[in-house]
C-alpha cells in the first residue's frame, strides 16, 4: 500500500517517530476526572513513563480476571508456588512502554461507558498499520485504576493472553491433564502450529491447525491464526475464515480490524472499504481510518475520493505528513501542476524543509513535473 516515496533521507529522521497530535471527538466534559486521568495514561504512555503508569493500574484486580477461568482456579490451587513466579515476571505497564514507546503514534481517542464498566480507547498506529487499545478501568477508593487492556488485534483481553501463557506453562511442568483441552498434546501442537506461522509455511501450518481437536480450533487464539493462514493461502479461504469468526465472534471489534488487514493484504479493495467503515462504526468514529481509505483510492486511482481523503487527513492531523506526500504525488500523477505546487510549498513550509534539496529530490523523482512552468515559477519564487 505504500506510494512512491521521495524526500525519504531528508525526512526519515523528522518523521519516524512523529505523534499525531489530535484526539477524536474529546469528551464534552473535559475537566472530568475520567478525562484528566485519560490525559495522563497518554502522556505517560508518550513519555515511557512505566513508574506512573503502574501507579495508575491494579494489580491485584487484574491477577483477579486472570485467575477467574475455572480450569486455572484448580492450577492456581495445585501449584500457587509457579503460579506466583509466572504472575510476578509479568510487568504489564513496561510491557506497554516496550511496545509503543518512540514507536509510530499513540493517541487518545476517546472514554466511554458500557454495562456499567469504564473504558479508554486509544489508536496505536506505526508503519502504516493499525491497532487499538481498550482500558478497562475500576474505579474504588475515590480513584480510577487500570485494571485490564483490551488489544483489538489479538482479539482479547490481556489478561485472557497471560492466562494462556500462564496455563500452558504450569501444565507443562505439572503434568496435570485439563478438561478444557489444554494438555501436554495441544500445547505441543499449538507450539508447532506457531513456529510454522512465525516462518511463513502457512499450508504445511493450515495441516498443522486441522490436527488440532475441532473444539480447540474455535478458540478464539486458534482462530486468529487461521486467519492469519487462510489470506496466504487463497481468497476463498480467507472468506470462509472470516465468515466463520464473526459467526463465532460477532460482537468482537476484532473481526473487522482483522478482516481489513486481510483484505489489504489480498488486494481486495472494495471489500476492504467495507470493514474500513465497519470498524470506524463500532469503535465510535476514527477519523484517522481516512489514511487507509485514502491509500486503497490512491493505489486504485479514484481521483475524486482520495483528494478527498486526503484532504480530510490534512485538516485533522496536520503534523502528519504521508496525506501531503500521497496529495502531491497524486496532483503530479493527473498533471494537475498548480495544486501540486501549493501542497509543495505547503510540505515546505509546515515541515521546515530546504528548498534547494526538495528541488534536487524532485528532479529525480519527478522529472516531467520538474520541468514544467508551474514547477519552474516556485523554483524561482
Amino acid at each position: 500500500m505504500k506510494p512512491k516515496n521521495f524526500f525519504i533521507v531528508t525526512l526519515f529522521f523528522l518523521f519516524a517517530f512523529v505523534n499525531i497530535n489530535y484526539t477524536a471527538k474529546a469528551q464534552e466534559e473535559n475537566d472530568s476526572e475520567i478525562y484528566f486521568f485519560s490525559l495522563l495514561l497518554e502522556k505517560s504512555i508518550l513519555n515511557g513513563d512505566s513508574v506512573t503508569i503502574s501507579k495508575m493500574f491494579d494489580k491485584e484486580k487484574f491477577m483477579d480476571r486472570i485467575i477467574s477461568n475455572d480450569s486455572l482456579k484448580l492450577l492456581y490451587s495445585v501449584d500457587s508456588s509457579t503460579f506466583y513466579s509466572f504472575y510476578e515476571s509479568i510487568n504489564f505497564p513496561q510491557r506497554i512502554v516496550d511496545q509503543t514507546f518512540n514507536i509510530g503514534s499513540y493517541n487518545l481517542l476517546r472514554s466511554y461507558e458500557i454495562n456499567g464498566e469504564t473504558h479508554i480507547l486509544f489508536r496505536f498506529f506505526n508503519e502504516g498499520e493499525i491497532n487499538y487499545h481498550d482500558y478497562l478501568l475500576d474505579f474504588s477508593n475515590n480513584e480510577y485504576k487500570i485494571i485490564d487492556l483490551y488489544v483489538y488485534f489479538t482479539g482479547e483481553y490481556f489478561s485472557q493472553t497471560i492466562y494462556n501463557i500462564i496455563a500452558e506453562a504450569i501444565y507443562e511442568q505439572s503434568g496435570l491433564e485439563s478438561n478444557n483441552l489444554i494438555n501436554k498434546n495441544n500445547i505441543l501442537s499449538i507450539k508447532v502450529l506457531q513456529n510454522l506461522v512465525q516462518t511463513q509455511k502457512f499450508e504445511l501450518a493450515d495441516k498443522q491447525l486441522k490436527s488440532i481437536p475441532e473444539s480447540l480450533q474455535t478458540t478464539k487464539q486458534l482462530m486468529l491464526y487461521k486467519v492469519l493462514i487462510s489470506q496466504n493461502i487463497s481468497e476463498n479461504d480467507f472468506s470462509n475464515t472470516i465468515a466463520e469468526y464473526k459467526k463465532l465472534f460477532h460482537d468482537d471489534p476484532s473481526v473487522f480490524l482483522l478482516s481489513m488487514e486481510g483484505y489489504l493484504f489480498q488486494k481486495r479493495y472494495n471489500d476492504a472499504l467495507q470493514s474500513i467503515d465497519s470498524l470506524d462504526y463500532k469503535i465510535g468514529g476514527d477519523d484517522f481510518l481516512d489514511y487507509f481509505r485514502a491509500n486503497i483510492y490512491f493505489l486504485t486511482d479514484d481521483f475524486e475520493n482520495a483528494e478527498k481523503n486526503l484532504s480530510s487527513l490534512i485538516v485533522n492531523f496536520p503534523d502528519f505528513f504521508q496525506p501531503y506526500q500521497n496529495l502531491f504525488i497524486l496532483y503530479v500523477r493527473h498533471n494537475k501542476y498548480s495544486q501540486a505546487v501549493s501542497i509543495l510549498e505547503n510540505i515546505q513550509m509546515k515541515f521546515n524543509l530546504e528548498k534547494a534539496n526538495l528541488i534536487i529530490e524532485i528532479a529525480n523523482d519527478f522529472p516531467e513535473f520538474s520541468e514544467s512552468p508551474e514547477f519552474e515559477d516556485w523554483k524561482s519564487f
